[in-house]
């Protein structure tokens, strides 16, 4: 059987916990031996989404989703970065070319749906934070306005024995703001779960 070490960011956050509760009910066909999570709403009730979020979940969704022009995108793109690592022109120019690609801007109020499936799922995937037996560590970008210390303050309430590397002055795509602590928090929680 294979083995594999899952390192989620946001949305693959969700993907993650559903994957550790079908290891946990035998249904995979290879083993996860540990599993990293960066910022991304593990917990539901201390998630806290931009109002752009709330407004493409709305009935109205899809009038904002084809409607958002990239003066409001960049506005509230901003707001998820940290003080000391915005992005710049050309990462801008790169996330817009990246949104509006195959009409992806136009079907955003389609995709943002995972917030309700966090909700109607999360006994199941915090359960499953719960009772794993494979190491985890969250990695987690404290200025994040959306998941941020709120998220991992609520990851050391319920996970036992929880792993959290704090990421200060780091938003929400701690990946993409600080590289090098992130790939040494990454390496080392490799190191110490062989």
């Amino acid at each position: 059987m294979k083995t594999v070490s899952l390192f989620a960011h946001d949305y693959g956050g969700s993907v993650a916990q559903e994957l550790l509760a079908r290891d946990q009910e035998g249904l995979l066909p290879f083993s996860i031996a540990r599993v990293g999570f960066l910022n991304g709403a593990l917990f539901p009730e201390v998630h806290s989404p931009l109002l752009i979020q709330k407004l493409l979940g709305s009935p109205l969704g899809g009038l904002i989703s084809r409607g958002l022009t990239r003066r409001t995108f960049e506005r509230n793109f901003r707001r998820l970065f940290g003080p000391e690592t915005p992005p710049s022109r050309k990462d801008m120019d790169d996330f817009w070319y990246l949104l509006t690609y195959n009409n992806g801007r136009g079907i955003l109020h389609n995709l943002i749906h995972f917030m309700e499936e966090r909700r109607c799922h999360r006994n199941r995937w915090v359960g499953a934070l719960q009772k794993a037996e494979q190491p985890m560590r969250l990695i987690s970008g404290v200025a994040d306005p959306v998941s941020g210390s709120a998220m991992a303050r609520r990851y050391r309430e319920l996970v036992p024995n929880a792993d959290v590397v704090s990421l200060r002055n780091v938003g929400h795509y701690p990946h993409f703001e600080s590289t090098g602590e992130v790939y040494r928090a990454w390496r080392d929680f490799c190191k110490q779960s062989e």
